[in-house]
């Protein structure tokens, strides 16, 4: 089984005052090695979603995980130092 480095489910994000979600994906994995390019047009959720991966941001729903640590379960001072390293 390939190990999963990214895994998002059933997320959602919506910018405040906004009543649809900018992002709904269902279910996204990315495994070691594998590259991967994102694309879209200029306010598509690129970098909302990069910000959601990496903890900037918080979803209204869903689950993020990256290298198995979920993101919804860490401070933000832990988010801050899991992104730094």
């Amino acid at each position: 089984m390939p190990e999963h480095i990214i895994s998002l489910d059933t997320l959602r994000f919506a910018w405040p005052g906004q009543p649809t979600p900018l992002l709904d994906i269902a279910s996204f994995d990315v495994v070691r090695g594998e590259r991967l390019f994102v694309r879209g047009a200029s306010g598509s959720g690129k970098s909302t979603l990069l910000g959601l991966i990496t903890g900037v941001l918080r979803p209204q729903s869903g689950l993020i995980e990256v290298l198995g640590q979920r993101l919804s379960e860490m401070t933000a001072a832990e988010r801050d130092h899991f992104r730094a390293h």
